[in-house]
């Protein structure tokens, strides 16, 4: 782990979440509302990704 929460970091950690769970129904991601979950890559991914609610 890292001493920093970059946006790498938590778009990971979700992959990570989502790749060992394989969830089969809707998932809400709460967070911090840190500036790395407003990233133009976390926003994308969470679009892409139709069962996530954020």
């Amino acid at each position: 782990m890292k001493p920093t929460l970059s946006r790498e970091l938590a778009l990971d950690a979700l992959m990570m979440a989502v790749w060992r769970r394989k969830p089969d129904g809707e998932v809400i991601v709460h967070s911090d509302q840190g500036s790395q979950y407003g990233s133009d890559d976390w926003r994308r991914f969470c679009r892409l990704i139709t069962w996530l609610r954020v």
